[in-house]
């Protein structure tokens, strides 16, 4: 089962493993894979990605996605309100 610490500490590894020293930020699904700090914010194109992958019904298979790319913050079958939460609570108006 996936939870808040795991993502949490899967955040940490992965900044890490691409030479960050902060963790990556729930809610940032673009520019995922840059070596450049600038991009590692959330701003109005992951709100308007999230936007359209929105789904709160999902599929009820979990191992075929929605993934993070996707906006699947939580880890589990949908893109609904929780994830957007995770969004809005990281979200930086000056980047």
């Amino acid at each position: 089962m996936v939870n808040r610490l795991s993502i949490d500490a899967w955040l940490a590894q992965s900044a890490s493993e691409h030479g960050y020293a902060s963790p990556c930020r729930r809610g940032d699904t673009n520019q995922l894979g840059s070596i450049f700090s600038e991009t590692r914010f959330l701003d109005i194109a992951d709100f308007n990605r999230l936007a359209i992958e929105f789904g709160p019904i999902g599929d009820s298979k979990p191992t075929n996605g929605p993934f993070w790319h996707q906006d699947n913050f939580d880890g589990d079958d949908d893109i609904d309100v929780a994830d957007f939460n995770n969004l809005a609570i990281n979200v930086s108006r000056l980047g």
